[in-house]
């Protein structure tokens, strides 16, 4: 399923990822177009879509997580039980 992707794109590390990588980002590219002059909707963009995106970590972490839980604890039963201590490492 798509649910244990989605999780591992919502964990609070990646959120933290997202903060590291693209908040200087969109704050250094605002200041590019204030300096240069630019488009106000490119401007706008580049703090919406991140703000958007460490905003739905945020809200959808949670309810992604109870609903992946059972599907990751699966193939972790299942990786435990084959003796694939990789893919249990992975998933643990």
């Amino acid at each position: 399923t798509i649910l244990p992707i989605l999780y591992k794109q919502l964990t609070p590390c990646k959120r933290e990822y997202l903060l590291i990588e693209n908040l200087p980002q969109a704050v250094f590219s605002v200041l590019f177009l204030l300096a240069e002059g630019g488009s106000f909707f490119v401007g706008v963009l580049n703090l919406l879509v991140p703000g958007v995106q460490i905003l739905l970590t945020c809200l959808c972490f949670r309810p992604v997580l109870f609903a992946a839980a059972p599907a990751l604890g699966k193939k972790l039963n299942r990786a435990m039980r084959n003796g694939d201590t990789v893919a249990a490492a992975f998933l643990w």
